[in-house]
């Protein structure tokens, strides 16, 4: 799940890098869910509007996928701390309570009697 998080953050980091480059060259290009497979074109110099527009949608995209990626981390390093077997286990005091009762079990155990 960890290894998809960093995967997520490659790929936002490669939309924000296309988008910033189609802003610095003036030509906006985006994919269109239709049949053809034919990119949008929009040119900031023969359409303004539709290339400001096509750059929201870029800019929105990259945004959301890292958005995505810090939500994906979150649920990985929650797990983390959920997990007995993980290293940053953090437990709670219901454990650390139980774990002290325990342990003072065993050391009467070990004692002899009096």
């Amino acid at each position: 799940m960890r290894i998809l998080a960093y995967c997520v953050v490659l790929s936002g980091l490669m939309l924000l890098a296309n988008a910033a480059w189609d802003d610095h060259r003036g030509i906006a290009t985006a994919a269109t869910p239709s049949q053809t497979g034919m990119p949008n074109v929009e040119k900031r110099s023969e359409h303004p509007q539709h290339f400001r527009n096509l750059m929201t949608y870029q800019w929105g995209r990259a945004g959301f996928v890292i958005i995505a990626r810090a939500v994906l981390l979150g649920f990985v390093r929650r797990a983390d701390q959920l997990d007995p077997f993980s290293p940053d286990f953090s437990g709670n005091s219901s454990l650390n309570d139980l774990g002290r009762t325990l342990d003072a079990e065993a050391q009467k155990r070990h004692r002899p009697l009096r």
